[in-house]
């Protein structure tokens, strides 16, 4: 029996997620751009492809002033990522050092390779997005806002809470 494949994990900058928004929503920039949702939505639907948002863009996102748009944006990213996301630098740089200086100096063994990519919108926050988190957060409560989180719809209602105030201090 043959294993399956391995996803293929695709990493765009914002603007390649706001040119796939603008595609996605009938207003592509150019006729590539027409061309690739359907074909990378297929393989996203078909498990052979991740295209994980990290925080980042989340954050970056916050700061666009118009809500059309904001909304537009904050469907693809929940459509194409699936709940997937990228690791904070913060989180993965510490663990490639350690793996860089036992590489170099024949330390075995050596540290195992950082997830880079993971489930739910808090596997993306680093340290210091985590800083902010209430103080009483515990882990079953965090659990319980991941799974909240990956359910349909999710991702959009965070990034499109409707309070421009609690916006302003996300961004």
């Amino acid at each position: 029996m043959r294993a399956a494949p391995l996803p293929v994990d695709v990493y765009l900058d914002q603007n390649q997620w706001i040119c796939l928004a603008r595609a996605f929503h009938g207003r592509a920039v150019t006729s590539e751009h027409r061309e690739v949702v359907s074909h990378l939505l297929s393989k996203v639907d078909q498990g052979l492809c991740r295209v994980p948002p990290n925080w980042s863009h989340l954050v970056e996102h916050l700061k666009k002033g118009n809500r059309h748009s904001r909304a537009r944006l904050a469907e693809v990213f929940e459509l194409f990522s699936r709940s997937w996301f990228l690791a904070a630098w913060s989180t993965v740089l510490p663990q490639e050092l350690s793996r860089a200086v036992a590489e170099t100096f024949g330390i075995v063994p050596a540290p195992s390779a950082p997830v880079v990519i993971g489930h739910g919108v808090l596997f993306g926050a680093g340290r210091m997005a985590r800083l902010a988190f209430p103080a009483d957060w515990s882990s079953e409560r965090e659990q319980r806002v991941s799974t909240v989180m990956q359910r349909p719809g999710g991702l959009v209602t965070l990034l499109m809470f409707p309070n421009e105030q609690i916006r302003g201090n996300q961004i």
